[in-house]
This record gives C-alpha cells, structure tokens and sequence, in this order.
C-alpha cells in the first residue's frame, strides 16, 4: 500500500490498485450495478430451471418413444392364436 495523491485528493492504493476512497463518479451507477447483477442472478435462476425442465421433458419424451416402439414391436411379432 501507499499513498497516492492526484487532482487535490489523496487515497491509499492496495494491491489491486482500488482505491479506497467511495465516491465520485464510481458510485453514481453503484446501484444499477447491483440491481442489474440481481436481474442477472434472477434470470440465471429461471435458465437452470428452464434447462431442467427440458432434461425432465426429454426424459418423458424418449420414456414415451420406448413405449411405442416397444408397442410396434409387438404388433409386428407373429401370434399363435
């Protein structure tokens, strides 16, 4: 860490070079940001349910093409009556 001094203002400035300071222009948007990260989180939610919706449906989808493949296959089959 060390100080940094530039246009009147002083801060410390880490490691990852952020300052420490929290104002200015940064923190105009500091809650659009997080809202839009929340609307982000929200519909990453809704896409994974969606995705497991799909894997369910294709589930039942090939449960149900087994069965009638199965049911084609036993009318094909010669009955001894």
């Amino acid at each position: 860490m060390k100080l940094m001094t530039g246009l009147g203002m002083s801060y410390l400035q880490t490691d990852d070079s952020f300052p420490e300071w929290r104002y200015g222009p940064e923190n105009e948007y500091q809650e659009e940001i997080r809202q839009l990260k929340a609307e982000i989180a929200k519909l990453k939610i809704c896409l994974d349910e969606s995705k497991q919706r799909e894997e369910i449906a294709r589930k039942v989808i090939d449960d149900k093409n087994r069965e009638i493949e199965k049911l084609k296959l036993n009318d094909y089959e010669p009955r001894c009556e």
